[in-house]
């Protein structure tokens, strides 16, 4: 089966995963699309065009309609970093601080 790229994330001939074995070394045939969108990317994967590598998150919806199926359950990328930002100057309401601690707690908070 051929993939399609997002193009954003530069090197796209392998994937890192991790399973019950340790990490793995995926490599991948030439993309036959690349795309620098994600909401582009998931729609390119609904249609048809190949596997892609995106968060359960982005695609909860796909999957639990069964548009989109899992593949290499038992294996995961290595997780990226997720950042908050607020400009300095914004007054930290009830509201953004409820949200913070949300995402916190969903996502855990290394620091």
């Amino acid at each position: 089966m051929r993939r399609h790229a997002f193009a954003q994330f530069g090197a796209d001939d392998r994937w890192t995963l991790f399973g019950p074995d340790g990490e793995h070394i995926v490599p991948l045939p030439p993309p036959r699309l690349r795309i620098n969108h994600a909401v582009a990317l998931r729609q390119a994967a609904v249609a048809g065009y190949g596997i892609i590598l995106q968060s359960r998150v982005t695609l909860a919806h796909d999957l639990a309609s069964g548009r989109l199926i899992p593949v290499l359950t038992d294996h995961a990328p290595e997780p990226r970093p997720l950042t908050l930002v607020r400009r300095p100057d914004r007054r930290m309401t009830a509201g953004l601080r409820a949200f913070v601690e949300m995402a916190v707690s969903a996502f855990g908070d290394e620091g």
